[in-house]
């Protein structure tokens, strides 16, 4: 299984989901088949996490992972905005660059220190 910008993690993972999700339920045509295979509507699981954690209702956790999967690509300095809001799959460059191009602390302090090696500052 390989697909256009697909990881070999995440080939590795979805691979292994398919066989597991095969011997359980071998006619269902979901990835992630819910209750008895049929399409999956909920995720008990993550409503229990939410609970157990004390947050909203509300609380989206799966958008806050494609959040933090965009800072810190970003973060790492290895990537442009542009091939960002490509990954992200964004239509308007300016959403991206207003919700993603920011800075952690830790980059900011690393910025400083490269910025004083360059200048060749010795405090």
């Amino acid at each position: 299984m390989s697909g256009l910008g697909m990881s070999k993690v995440v080939a590795d993972i979805l691979k292994n989901q398919l066989v597991g999700k095969t011997s359980r339920f071998p006619e269902s045509p979901y990835v992630f088949p819910g209750h008895a295979g049929e399409l999956r509507t909920d995720c008990s699981a993550v409503d229990k996490i939410k609970k157990s954690a004390g947050l909203a209702a509300s609380f989206r956790p799966f958008h806050g992972l494609r959040h933090h999967f965009a800072v810190s690509l970003a973060n790492s300095g290895q990537f442009t905005i542009n091939m960002i809001s490509e990954a992200l799959t964004h239509k308007n460059l300016d959403f991206t660059k207003k919700k993603y191009a920011q800075f952690l602390p830790e980059t900011l302090v690393e910025m400083g220190n490269a910025a004083a090696e360059v200048l060749q500052f010795k405090g």
